[in-house]
């Protein structure tokens, strides 16, 4: 099985800080694998383990720190066997569709990929979007909110946990699946995992190379942090189900 997993690197929400006026200052903010993202590649590591012959193909479309070398023995010493990435200045802020139409491209590049894994979204702009776009745009077969994964032959069996129920699937491959955050544990890849990353494969193609468009069909306009609201300070003295339901309406709304 060919599994390729997308991931973005993102800035580290530790050291991002806000202004006065809601901007973000992203200075300090060094990047980093998206925690989601993390999930999918284990996932993918786990999945690789369990059917013997299997490939693992770290997926990116990015900018200059697709060129991060720290970056790229993050991903690859996870369990990927070699990293894929799609090369344009124009992605630092391409919207969502522009990013899965580059994803598409490229999976049809490396040719035989069986599955796609992303993660249940990206860890600054959480669009959730990226991977049913490009299940969309490659024809397969696309779910998310995936929180367990397990292959036999050509099918898989998926497990989504709904609201009020869960369900299980089995999915005719290729495929593209959206894993949620409690499928799995990443693991920390030990000093030996990091040095070998250094050896593995890369291939990095130019939007060109890939046939990918740059050119966004939206345009951002501003990003800044939620206005500051002050505590309503509320206190329920009881703990009965009417308190209850208020608790819980008063979440909601703040959702």
């Amino acid at each position: 099985m060919k599994i390729a997993v997308c991931y973005k690197n993102v800035p580290d929400d530790e050291k991002i800080k806000t202004a006065a006026d809601r901007t973000l200052d992203l200075s300090a903010a060094a990047p980093a694998i998206g925690q989601y993202d993390l999930n999918a590649m284990e996932a993918a590591a786990q999945l690789a383990a369990a059917n013997a012959g299997s490939e693992v193909i770290a997926l990116t479309v990015a900018g200059d720190v697709i060129n991060n070398t720290k970056q790229r023995k993050a991903i690859l010493s996870r369990g990927a066997d070699r990293m894929v990435g799609v090369y344009d200045a124009a992605f630092d802020t391409a919207d969502t569709l522009t990013i899965a139409q580059a994803i598409a491209k490229a999976v049809e590049k490396i040719g035989g990929v069986d599955l796609v894994l992303f993660g249940e979204g990206s860890a600054d702009m959480y669009a959730q979007q990226t991977g049913p776009m490009t299940g969309a745009l490659l024809g397969w077969a696309n779910v998310n909110a995936v929180s367990a994964i397990s292959a036999e032959g050509d099918t898989l069996e998926v497990k989504r946990d709904l609201e009020s129920s869960s369900e299980t699937l089995r999915v005719k491959l290729p495929a593209v699946i959206s894993v949620t955050s409690d499928i799995n544990r990443p693991r920390i890849p030990a000093m030996k995992d990091i040095l070998s990353a250094g050896k593995k494969p890369v291939e990095v193609l130019s939007a060109a190379d890939a046939g990918a468009e740059t050119a966004s069909v939206t345009e951002t306009v501003s990003i800044l942090a939620p206005e500051t609201v002050e505590r309503a300070k509320k206190v329920y003295e009881s703990a009965d189900d009417e308190a209850i339901e208020a608790i819980a309406l008063e979440i909601k709304r703040h959702m």
